[in-house]
């Protein structure tokens, strides 16, 4: 009721495209998310990603974080197919422009999560390696979202009836470890 109230303040005195308004739409369909209201989450990331690209332009890092919201959106939707033709651009826009930033590291893993949903499941691998080595570069070892991209790797080049591969990684990140 706050933010559909701060939103409704906002969209009044700011106008729709202003930053404050789009913190509270963004504050808002996070929150319908989680009330598993998912539809209105989805129209309403929409709508922020398209202010921001008419506001901001395709390259802005705030239009990329609002495709990535919206990719996630429809990917709770079950609405796969068309979450990944943004979230691709997204990982591409990332990697290009802040590749060592966190927030690539978690596009990546989103990226990689969509198309093993997709059951693509080659990609899916491929991008779980990519991930993994982008976390060790970043994160290094240590860190739990490392870890959890290690496992990842290993389990999805297990499922490809890749042993021997997943061997040399896991033998690889304990000697790491070490």
């Amino acid at each position: 009721a706050l933010y559909r109230r701060m939103l409704e303040v906002c969209r009044r005195t700011r106008g729709e495209a202003a930053d404050l308004t789009l913190l509270a739409m963004n504050g808002l369909a996070a929150i319908l998310g989680r009330l598993n209201k998912l539809d209105e989450a989805a129209t309403l990331q929409r709508r922020i990603l398209d202010i921001r690209r008419r506001t901001k332009g395709p390259e802005d890092r705030q239009t990329v974080v609002a495709m990535h919201n919206h990719a996630l959106a429809l990917m709770n939707l079950g609405r796969l197919k068309e979450a990944e033709p943004l979230l691709q651009e997204v990982v591409q826009a990332e990697i290009k422009n802040h590749p060592d930033h966190p927030s690539t590291l978690n596009s990546m893993m989103n990226y990689r999560s969509l198309l093993g949903q997709l059951g693509r499941d080659e990609e899916a691998a491929a991008w779980a390696r990519r991930s993994m080595e982008a976390h060790l570069r970043v994160l290094k070892f240590q860190h739990p979202r490392t870890q959890q991209a290690i496992l990842l790797v290993t389990q999805r080049t297990g499922d490809s009836k890749k042993d021997e591969e997943a061997l040399r990684i896991t033998d690889r990140m304990l000697e790491q470890g070490r």
